[in-house]
C-alpha cells in the first residue's frame, strides 16, 4: 500500500500555487520589450498581493503583472495626496471565458465604489485565475488625454503612491462585469513606490539613505531655532526681523484658534556657522518635535530671500509637512549661497473644540545639502490668478467673460507670456518643467459657492 501511495504521487503531482501558464518574467518581456527596467522580485504591499513592472521611459510606457490570492477582482491605483478620494484606478478581473477584463476609473469619495471613466486608457493583456488566485497583465501609456487620469511619473521630484486592493473570492463585477463590491478590511494599502529602481520608501528609509551619504550634510530650521538637537551643528538660529518670529526657547506655543499662519526667519547673518561654500540644495524634508501632533502643521512653506533677515527678492523653494520629503532630479541643484536668508512659514490647524492650548511646537524644514556641482541649477516660478481676474476672461486678450460651466472637472486659462523672458538670465535658451504644486486656498463664499484662490509654484531648470 505504502509503494502504490508512493507512485501515485509520483505520477499525478499536486500543482504548485501561482505556476501560471507562462511565467510574469516573459510576459512583462513580450509586453514591454523595450523596458528600461524591470522588476525581478516581487513587489508586496500586503501579504496576497504581488505586483510587477516593466517600464519603457524612452517610449512613456509601462506595463503591470499584479498576482492576488482571490478569484474576484485586482485593482492598482494612483492615488492622490488625500489617498482614495481623487484617485485614479484600474479595476480588473478574469471572465469566466478566461479572458482578461480591466477598467480605468477614478474615485470621488474616500471608501467609496470608484466611477468609471468615460475614457478607457488601461490595456488588458493577459489573464489568468488557477489555484485561487489571479493574474493580470495591463498597461498604460504615462500621459493620457483624460482629465480623470493621472500621469504616470518615473523620474520626478514627485513620488507615486498606489493604492493596492483586491475584492473577495468570485467578485468579478457581477453580471456586467463592473459592479465591483468594497474590499474587506485588510486586503488594501497605500504603498509610496519608487518606479525608477522597484522600492518601496517609507520617510525612514529615505532619510536614513541621506544620513548614510558622505556627501550629504543638512541643516534643520525649525519653529524652536537655535541647534538642533542639542550639541549638534545642524540647526538654525532664528531671528525676529521683518514681522517675523524669532526663536522661541522650547517651541512655539501654537495659538488656540482653529487656523494660523506663522513665519519664521533664519538670516545668514545670525548663522555664521553654515558651510555654504560649493553647496547645493539637493532635497527636502518635513521635520516634526515639541509637543504638538503632525496633525496639528497643516503644511509649511520654504521661502528664501536674496537680503539679510528676510528681505529683498523672495523665491518660494519648497511646499511639504511633516510627512513629506522630495528630491530634486539626480542631476540638479540649488546653490544655497543664492540666498542670504530663509523663512519657514507654517499653517497651523487646531480642529478640536475648543482648541487645544498650551502645545509647544518645533517643526519645521530639512534641507539635505551636497557638495556634488550639480548638472543643471533649478529655480522657480509662481503662477496665479490671486484676484481672480484671468480666468473670466477668454484668455486672447479680448476681456469677454468666460463663465465655467457647472460640472466641469477642469478649467484652463491663459494669459499674454509677452516680457516673460526678460525675468529669466541673459543666455538661458531653455527651461524644462520637472515639476510643479497646486496651492488653493478658500477666498471667500458667493451665494453659497466657495471661490478658490490658485497659485502654481514650477520648478524649473
Amino acid at each position: 500500500m505504502l509503494l502504490l501511495q508512493t507512485l501515485l504521487l509520483l505520477l499525478f503531482p499536486i500543482p504548485a500555487v501561482g505556476v501560471w501558464s507562462e511565467s510574469i518574467a516573459s510576459l512583462l518581456a513580450t509586453h514591454e520589450p523595450t523596458a528600461t527596467f524591470t522588476t525581478t522580485t516581487p513587489i508586496i504591499p500586503f501579504s496576497g498581493y504581488n505586483l510587477y513592472y516593466a517600464v519603457d521611459t524612452a517610449n512613456q510606457h509601462i506595463t503591470f503583472a499584479v498576482e492576488a490570492t482571490t478569484t474576484g477582482w485586482i485593482g492598482l491605483g494612483i492615488a492622490e495626496a488625500a489617498g482614495m478620494k481623487g484617485a485614479d484606478i484600474m479595476m480588473g478581473h478574469v471572465a469566466q471565458d478566461g479572458k482578461a477584463v480591466v477598467g480605468d476609473y477614478h474615485s470621488v469619495l474616500v471608501g467609496g465604489i470608484p466611477n468609471k471613466d468615460g475614457c478607457q486608457d488601461w490595456s488588458a493583456l493577459y489573464g489568468e485565475e488557477k489555484d485561487g488566485k489571479t493574474l493580470l497583465v495591463f498597461s498604460r501609456v504615462f500621459k493620457t488625454n483624460d482629465s480623470n487620469d493621472h500621469e504616470i511619473l518615473v523620474n520626478s521630484i514627485k513620488r507615486t503612491d498606489w493604492l493596492c486592493a483586491h475584492g473577495a473570492n468570485g467578485d468579478d463585477g457581477g453580471t456586467s462585469g463592473t459592479a465591483y463590491n468594497m474590499h474587506a478590511s485588510g486586503k488594501n494599502v497605500m504603498q509610496t513606490l519608487d518606479l525608477s529602481n522597484g522600492q518601496k520608501q517609507t520617510i525612514a528609509s529615505w532619510a536614513a539613505d541621506k544620513m548614510a551619504d558622505s556627501d550629504i550634510t543638512h541643516i534643520d530650521l525649525r519653529a524652536a531655532g537655535g541647534e538642533y538637537p542639542t550639541g549638534t551643528t545642524t540647526g538654525a538660529t532664528g531671528k525676529a526681523a521683518g514681522g517675523k518670529m524669532g526663536p522661541s526657547i522650547g517651541g512655539y506655543p501654537m495659538p488656540a484658534n482653529r487656523t494660523t499662519y506663522m513665519e519664521f526667519c533664519y538670516p545668514l547673518s545670525v548663522n555664521s556657522g553654515w558651510n555654504r561654500a560649493n553647496k547645493n540644495m539637493v532635497a527636502f524634508q518635513g521635520v516634526h518635535g515639541g509637543t504638538t501632533a503632525p496633525s496639528n502643521i497643516h503644511h509649511t512653506v520654504l521661502y528664501a530671500y536674496s537680503g539679510d533677515d528676510c528681505s529683498g527678492a523672495q523665491e518660494i523653494i519648497w511646499v511639504g509637512g511633516t510627512t513629506f520629503y522630495e528630491d530634486l532630479p539626480s542631476d540638479t541643484g540649488i546653490s544655497f549661497s543664492r540666498y542670504q536668508s530663509f523663512m519657514v512659514q507654517t499653517h497651523y490647524d487646531n480642529p478640536t473644540q475648543p482648541p487645544v492650548s498650551g502645545l509647544l511646537d518645533d517643526s519645521g524644514v530639512r534641507i539635505y545639502l551636497s557638495s556634488t556641482a550639480p548638472t543643471h541649477q533649478a529655480g522657480t516660478l509662481q503662477l496665479g490668478d490671486g484676484t481672480l481676474q484671468l480666468s473670466q476672461h477668454s484668455g486672447n486678450g479680448t476681456g469677454n467673460p468666460v463663465h465655467i460651466p457647472v460640472g466641469r472637472s477642469y478649467w484652463t486659462w491663459s494669459c499674454n507670456a509677452t516680457g516673460l523672458s526678460n525675468l529669466f538670465p541673459v543666455g538661458l535658451d531653455e527651461i524644462t518643467v520637472f515639476a510643479s504644486i497646486l496651492h488653493v486656498r478658500a477666498l471667500r463664499f458667493v451665494s453659497n459657492v466657495l471661490i478658490p484662490c490658485i497659485d502654481m509654484y514650477a520648478g524649473l531648470v
